[in-house]
């Protein structure tokens, strides 16, 4: 039995599978040298190319199995600079949103610093202040959109498929962008 004749039938099999060129020469060498390896096992094989094909499942699964640990591993890491990266960019937002806050009036200031920066719930704030539960919202609102029409007016935005701020250039007074 010529081992040969089953080269390009199992390298076929596989880059029906992976749809990579190289990697289904790779993974058909592997095939055959797992073959050679087992050589002295032809003789108990009564169906050689089905223990062929066989094997070649079998490094296929294999393969996959590598490709999703690599793939995972990949994802992770990439999940962690995405997270470091979004945070960067949060706590310079935050730091040029405090310089914004400056030009609110002291009442509009102190909310913002309570609700945005140190995440007090507005109910929570409404009872402090002694004041309607929808009159904090509205006065909250209001100091919000004071601090976008700052950042409108002394920042280019720049926005991802959902709205969310990606990246943030703030304009100098003499036009010139850096970023915030």
């Amino acid at each position: 039995m010529e081992i040969e004749e089953y080269y390009d039938r199992i390298y076929s099999f596989i880059q029906r599978r992976v749809n990579d060129h190289e990697a289904a020469k790779d993974l058909t060498q592997e095939v055959f040298i797992k073959v050679i390896e087992h050589r002295e096992d032809w003789g108990d094989v009564k169906h050689f190319n089905g223990w062929l094909y066989r094997i070649a499942r079998n490094t296929l699964i294999d393969h996959h199995r590598r490709q999703q640990a690599h793939n995972f591993n990949a994802d992770v890491r990439l999940m962690q600079d995405l997270q470091e990266s979004k945070q960067d960019f949060m706590e310079a937002m935050l730091e040029c949103q405090k310089g914004f806050l400056q030009s609110l009036v002291p009442q509009e200031k102190q909310l913002l610093e309570e609700v945005d920066i140190k995440h007090t719930p507005q109910k929570e704030l409404a009872e402090r202040f002694d004041m309607p539960y929808s009159t904090l919202k509205s006065r909250v609102q209001r100091a919000r959109q004071k601090v976008k029409e700052q950042f409108l007016k002394q920042c280019a935005l720049d926005f991802d498929a959902a709205g969310r701020v990606e990246s943030c250039q703030h304009i100098t007074p003499c036009g010139a962008e850096k970023s915030c």
